[in-house]
């Protein structure tokens, strides 16, 4: 594989990649040894060493979720501040982007940075949903925010009820 390629592949890809030739190459010991007692340890070993980083990484992205799920609400609140002072919600995003919302705050400073390009507001907001759809929560208060702007309707309420039902289902977690 080509160097290029190689730094082209996404994270778990590469840690995939990385474990499963380890884990090759433990087999191979094992098969050269010709004892089938080492054979046996090193492909028992070999399964631990490709599912232990899998399952710590879909860990770490289901505790990033649950943190931008638990700041999602309080994103909101902000704008509906900003909103109902009159600044038009591509700007009251631009705002809130300067807060601090942990790991949320990475993908409020993307929409705001598209939003600086120019890019309409709702494909800013179907893309930051298609980048979250992991979490169903959050997937579906972006498609509600998303229909609501579209819409022309009541932007501010459609935020306030979005935002009080996450925190709901918060309390209720």
């Amino acid at each position: 594989m080509q160097f290029s390629k190689l730094m082209q592949l996404s994270k778990e890809r590469k840690i995939l990649l990385t474990t499963l030739v380890t884990s090759l190459v433990l087999i191979l010991i094992g098969i050269i040894s010709r004892d089938v007692g080492i054979l046996g340890n090193f492909i028992i070993l070999s399964t631990f060493i490709i599912a232990t980083p899998q399952l710590l990484e879909r860990y770490k992205k289901y505790r990033e979720l649950k943190e931008m799920e638990e700041r999602f609400p309080v994103f909101l609140r902000d704008l509906i501040e900003c909103v109902r002072s009159g600044m038009p919600l591509h700007t009251a995003i631009n705002t809130a982007s300067k807060l601090e919302y942990g790991k949320l705050s990475k993908e409020i400073k993307k929409m705001s940075n598209q939003i600086s390009w120019g890019m309409p507001l709702d494909k800013v907001l179907n893309q930051f949903a298609d980048r979250v759809k992991k979490s169903r929560r959050l997937y579906t208060s972006i498609k509600t925010i998303t229909e609501s702007y579209l819409s022309g309707g009541d932007v501010v309420g459609a935020l306030d009820s979005v935002a009080e039902n996450s925190t709901i289902l918060q309390d209720i977690d």
